[in-house]
């Protein structure tokens, strides 16, 4: 926990209903007297808006594509820190970290047919590196939803992405390596199947199990 505040990264397929869900988990919490705070990324910082900027452009080489956005993520910790320090709730939510950056970038290294380190390994590489700077989450959540419903999300979508967003094989290799790190890592990652039509259900589940963990955490 981060000076008494539990910390948990959304993460998942692009379409998953990631931020939609998070939003629900929130409000709830809000409801029964949480203080709860959260940081989207890629951020509107000057590293956030380079990587959207830069590293979603057609072309561009997975390796500096996965750098880019680690960079944001990494640069933006301080901010988060901060905004912990001066809010202090409950619950601190990132919608996407270092995570994040590492799986779609081990994606579409793979897409592209060159060789990946495992993710645990590559996130054991960043984590070091990284030192204090780097938030440590208590939980990552891990959020999927069948692919047919992933296509229909963002359909009308508007993103700079959305090459890798419709693309199938990349989000099924994204899908392989969150699953890879939730195997290895099975008390600090949950995979969420956020079903159509069951947004409160789900997001009443989450919250619970996030005051749990929160309870079990601070004993």
């Amino acid at each position: 926990m981060l000076d008494g505040c539990f910390v948990a990264v959304w993460e998942g397929t692009d379409g998953s209903g990631k931020t939609t869900l998070r939003r629900e988990v929130e409000k709830r919490l809000k409801r029964l007297g949480y203080r709860v705070a959260s940081y989207k990324t890629p951020s509107r910082t000057a590293t956030g808006l380079f990587a959207v900027r830069y590293g979603n452009r057609s072309g561009v080489d997975p390796l500096v594509r996965m750098l880019l956005f680690l960079a944001n993520t990494i640069d933006d910790s301080g901010l988060m820190a901060k905004k912990v320090m001066s809010s202090r709730p409950d619950f601190f939510f990132i919608d996407r970290y270092y995570l994040c950056s590492v799986v779609y970038g081990l994606a579409l290294l793979m897409r592209a047919g060159r060789e990946a380190p495992d993710v645990s390994v590559a996130m054991d590489l960043v984590e070091k590196m990284g030192g204090d700077r780097l938030i440590r989450p208590d939980l990552y959540i891990i959020v999927d939803v069948n692919e047919e419903e992933r296509l229909r999300r963002i359909a009308g979508k508007k993103s700079s992405d959305r090459p890798v967003e419709r693309d199938t094989e990349t989000q099924n290799i994204v899908r392989k390596i969150y699953e890879d790190y939730r195997a290895a890592n099975p008390e600090k990652a949950i995979l969420v199947m956020n079903e159509a039509g069951k947004l409160e259900e789900t997001g009443e589940y989450i919250a619970n199990l996030l005051i749990s963990r929160r309870s079990s955490t601070r004993q």
